[in-house]
Formats: C-alpha cells, sequence, structure tokens
C-alpha cells in the first residue's frame, strides 16, 4: 500500500470512529437524560455551590469536587429543576469528547514511537491502520459499554484525563521531559484528583515512575519534583479542605466508604446500622425509630441537601473503623479479579492476538514488547490492583484494559512479515469482537434500566411542591429505588426512611403498623411521606396520593399531639 493509500485509510479510519463514537453517545445522553443514581443527586447538591455561591458545598469528603462544578456551570443558563438532569448528562456528553480527544493523542504517540522503535532496531511494528482501528475500538469499547453515558458520575472526565496524563508520561519517557511538560504533566495529574480522588495515589505513582526512566539521578529527581510539585500546587488547597472537613488528614475518604461497604458488609451505607467487620461507632449515628420495618431518621445537617446521609457518605462513617477479616478480603479480591477474567474472556480475538505474538517473537522478544511501553499499560496495572482490592465497576476499570491492550499491542515488534491479508483479517476480527461486546454492554444496560427513565421524578419533585411541601421542607422516604431524583427535583430535603430493604415489608404490614410507621416518621419533623408504588404493592391505602403520572405516591404527614404516645 501507497503512503497516499495508508493515509486515506488512516482517515477513513477516523473518520468511521469519531462518527460512531458521538452518535453513540449523543444516543445514551439523550435517552437517560432523566436518569439518575444515588450519586448523581449528591453531584447535583454539590453543583448549586455554582449557583449560589455556597463555595464550600464543594467541599466533600466522598465526592470530588471537579464534575459537580462543571454541572453546575452548566446549569447556569437554566436554573430550573427540569435542566438539572439533562444538565448533568450534557457534561457526560461533553467528556466524552473531551476523553476521545485525549485518546486520539495517547493512541497517535503510541502508533509514532512503535514505528520509530521498529526503524531503531529493526524488524517491523504491528501496521498502523490495524494499530489505528483496535485503538479506536477499544476506547469505543471503554467509554460506551464499559462505562457508558448511562449514570452521571466523573468516570468520563477521569478517563480522559488519565489518557492526557498517560500521553504525558510517554513523551516525558521519550525524552521530551522539558520543565513545561513535566509541570503540564503534574498539573494534570492535579486537576485529575479534583475528578475522582484515585487520581491522587495513582499521580503519586506515575509521578514515581518518572524516577525509573533513562537519565542521571540528578535528571530523575528533577522530573519527579518539577511534576510532583505542579500536582501538589493544584491538589493541596483541597487537600487542605477536605481535611478540614473530615477532620483529620486525608485526600478523601471515598475509600473508607467503599471499604465498608463492599468489605466489612456495613450496612446500609450512610447509616451504617450493621456493622459486621467493621467496629467503632458513628459520631453522628441515625437513629432508629421503628423497629419492624425497620425505619431510621438522620442526624440533622446544616446544609439543605436531598439525602443528608449520601450527600457525604464519608462524614456519616465518622467514628468507624475498617476492619480486617481474611475471609472477607479473599472473597472480594476472588470476585474482582473474575470480573477481570470475564472481561478478559469476552475479547476473546484480543486473546488470540496476544498469543500468536508471544509465539511470533519468543522469549526476549516478550519481555521487549513489554517494556517498549510499560509506563502505559503499567499504570493500568496499578490502578486495577487497587480496585481489586476493594471493589470494581465495569465504569471503572473499561478504560485500564483499554490502556493495556494499547501499551502492549504497539510495542510488538515482528521478527519476520506478515501477509497483509492475515492482518487485516485479524483486526477485522478483533474489531468486530470489540463492536459486538459494546453493543451488548449497551443493550444490557438499556434493558435493565429504561424503567429508571420512566419514574417522572420531575412531575413527582413538581407535584409534591403543588401539595404545600415546598422546597427545603423535610420529607420521608419510603422508596425500593436507590435514587431519589424526585426529592432532588423537589427541593426537599429526606431526613428518615424505612430502609429500601424494608419498603414491601411496609405495604405488606397491617393498616396499625403502617399507621404506626408514618407516626415515627412524623414525629421526625417530616411534613409527607413519599413511597415508590409497585403494582406488587396493590391499590393505595387512604391517606396516600399518586404524585401526578409518575409512579410515586405521597402521604401527608400531621404532627405528633404533644403527649400523643
Amino acid at each position: 500500500m501507497s503512503a497516499a493509500d495508508r493515509t486515506m485509510s488512516l482517515r477513513a479510519i477516523r473518520a468511521t470512529a469519531w462518527i460512531a463514537g458521538v452518535l453513540g453517545a449523543l444516543v445514551q445522553a439523550v435517552v437517560y437524560r432523566v436518569w439518575v443514581n444515588a450519586d448523581s443527586t449528591s453531584y447535583l447538591d454539590m453543583s448549586d455551590a455554582v449557583l449560589t455561591g455556597d463555595w464550600h458545598r464543594l467541599v466533600n469528603a466522598t465526592w470530588s469536587p471537579l464534575y459537580p462544578a462543571l454541572i453546575g456551570l452548566a446549569r447556569l443558563p437554566y436554573q430550573t429543576p427540569a435542566w438539572d438532569f439533562p444538565s448533568a448528562h450534557l457534561v457526560n456528553f461533553l467528556s466524552f469528547l473531551f476523553a476521545f480527544a485525549t485518546f486520539e493523542l495517547l493512541l497517535r504517540a503510541l502508533l509514532d514511537a512503535s514505528e520509530a522503535r521498529a526503524r531503531e532496531t529493526g524488524g517491523e511494528a504491528l501496521p498502523r491502520a490495524a494499530l489505528a482501528a483496535v485503538g479506536y475500538a477499544l476506547f469505543l469499547w471503554a467509554s460506551l459499554g464499559m462505562l457508558s453515558l448511562m449514570k452521571p458520575t466523573p468516570d468520563m472526565l477521569m478517563s480522559g484525563l488519565l489518557y492526557l496524563a498517560v500521553w504525558l508520561l510517554v513523551r516525558i519517557g521519550a525524552g521530551r521531559d522539558g520543565a513545561r511538560t513535566l509541570a503540564l504533566f503534574g498539573i494534570v495529574l492535579g486537576v485529575g484528583y479534583l475528578a475522582k480522588a484515585i487520581m491522587f495515589p495513582l499521580g503519586v505513582v506515575m509521578i514515581g515512575m518518572t524516577l525509573l526512566m533513562r537519565g542521571t539521578v540528578s535528571q530523575r529527581l528533577t522530573r519527579a519534583a518539577i511534576a510532583g510539585g505542579a500536582m501538589l500546587l493544584v491538589a493541596a488547597p483541597y487537600v487542605a479542605a477536605v481535611s478540614a472537613r473530615a477532620g483529620h488528614p486525608t485526600f478523601g475518604d471515598a475509600g473508607k466508604v467503599v471499604h465498608l461497604t463492599f468489605v466489612d458488609r456495613a450496612t446500609p451505607p450512610g447509616i451504617w446500622a450493621q456493622l459486621n467487620d467493621a467496629s467503632g461507632q458513628p459520631v453522628r449515628p441515625a437513629r432508629q425509630i421503628h423497629a419492624k420495618p425497620a425505619t431510621f431518621a438522620y442526624p440533622a445537617s446544616n446544609l439543605s441537601v436531598t439525602r443528608s446521609v449520601w450527600f457525604d457518605p464519608a462524614l456519616s462513617a465518622q467514628g468507624l473503623r475498617t476492619g480486617f477479616n481474611v475471609r472477607s478480603q479473599v472473597d472480594v479480591l476472588r470476585a474482582n479479579v473474575g470480573v477481570y477474567l470475564r472481561v478478559m474472556l469476552e475479547l476473546a480475538t484480543l486473546l488470540v492476538v496476544l498469543a500468536m505474538v508471544v509465539v511470533s517473537v519468543r522469549g526476549r522478544g516478550t519481555v521487549e514488547t513489554l517494556r517498549a511501553h510499560w509506563t502505559v499499560w503499567g499504570t493500568a496495572v496499578v490502578a486495577l490492583a487497587a480496585y481489586a482490592l476493594i471493589h470494581v465497576e465495569t465504569r471503572y476499570i473499561g478504560m485500564l484494559f483499554a490502556l493495556i491492550w494499547l501499551g502492549v499491542l504497539c510495542g510488538v515488534r515482528l521478527t519476520r512479515p506478515v501477509a497483509p491479508s492475515f492482518v487485516r483479517g485479524l483486526t477485522a476480527a478483533v474489531v468486530i469482537n470489540l463492536v459486538l461486546v459494546t453493543g451488548w454492554y449497551a443493550a444490557r444496560d438499556y434493558r435493565d434500566n429504561r424503567t429508571k427513565t420512566r419514574l417522572g421524578d420531575l412531575e413527582a419533585g413538581l407535584a409534591l411542591n403543588a401539595l404545600g411541601v415546598g422546597p427545603e421542607a423535610h420529607v420521608a422516604r419510603i422508596n425500593d429505588v436507590v435514587a431519589d431524583g424526585w426529592a432532588r427535583l423537589g427541593r426537599v430535603n429526606i431526613v428518615a426512611e424505612v430502609l429500601r430493604s424494608q419498603a414491601g415489608a411496609f405495604w405488606k404490614a397491617s393498616p396499625e403498623v403502617q399507621r404506626s410507621v408514618l407516626d415515627s416518621l412524623a414525629a421526625t419533623g417530616a411534613r409527607a411521606a413519599v413511597a415508590h408504588m409497585r403494582p406488587a404493592y396493590g391499590a393505595l391505602p387512604a391517606g396516600w396520593t399518586p404524585l401526578g403520572r409518575s409512579e410515586y405516591a405521597v402521604h401527608l404527614l400531621s404532627p405528633p399531639q404533644v403527649g400523643a404516645r
């Protein structure tokens, strides 16, 4: 193939990837534009800081500030409840475009490095067009399949910052380690930390990698000092603010919350009624106000937020200590590694390619393949190891597996030519594999979550307001749905709840028990109890009013009479 043909082929691959990616991301953003999860309501509560100037809302020991700040900026043109959820999905879509652009920077750098290495050492790199096709397919698989734009979370934004940081790390490893590049590298890592807390320890590891690159001891130390100084310049003010909020030195306590939930199995998150392998006593404990069904009142909050125990779960966990149970830790590790293995097996064609490469290059060639871009796949392996110890979700790891495959494949140097037709066939098989798995994940997400786009959160929130339960009013929930979009859009504050796992038990209980629960909720100062209604619960009992055409209903609560038992 001539140079002109190769250029045209690469342009066609790039154009196809961008068109498919933008269209896929746009479809997901539109389909899920009114869908949120529990974390999303906390990010939206934090985003109020941009509209109100209440900047301390952005200081949170669990959730990082950059993503909610961007949502706040997106909300500025239309400051209405109806724009809350779409604005978050708009930020996700723009984050996807950013991630695509930074991934392309990394991909081009690795393709250039692959060809340069082949010229210097002899042999032959895998064809540029083949690597580009697989690279773009990996990105789309990681972003639209494993991650997707379904949930308003900062993972897409973080992926873009991670790709950008790895691109700069590759440049530094190639000798382009001027002060500006090193400073930019540190700044990107610092901004990455503001997007998601795991980027702080991962950033430290990536800066440590510069110490292992070629150069004198002085050069290595200078690299790390400039990059580390720039990262601290960005991160230190927020570390200080979070430490002051948490009451102890920390860059964030999200890891503690995750450990309590998934390793110690302390439940329910935020309320911590059952500690299991954890120990201690919450400084701000939730108060059980009814035994069966289990019902709790939250500790008072000085902020008007959707659900105070989830606005900053790390604060609700103050006083608790994570435990260490060997069996629990092994079970978690086994389950998380099982997820990794399943992801690897889903990409069977890439495993075939890897096996063929190992057979082709043999012994030392395999080591050289891994050494070529060790910072790329090494960064991903460190992050995967950290996640494996606590908790894994596919939205965390797609970008990391993309980095591993890209780093390994771009390091391959063939010792003998391979027939172009064979390369094209193998490339097509890998791309088709990635496309099919991406489609499968997207279809599964839609199948499992399409009902959540029909809950009618906006209608429920506005109907609640119309009944006189206005913004900042205290309410209770009897809700088997994780998220509380209705409360966020109605601008009310949830101060008590029947545990989500007990919602069905409430509706199966006798009228006398239901009345007792409602009285307990009223005693907390809640003006209304809002419930998600399922057909299995039967007809609405007396006193309950549907909230428009949504799947929610409300029972207005009367304050308990003085002296009443």
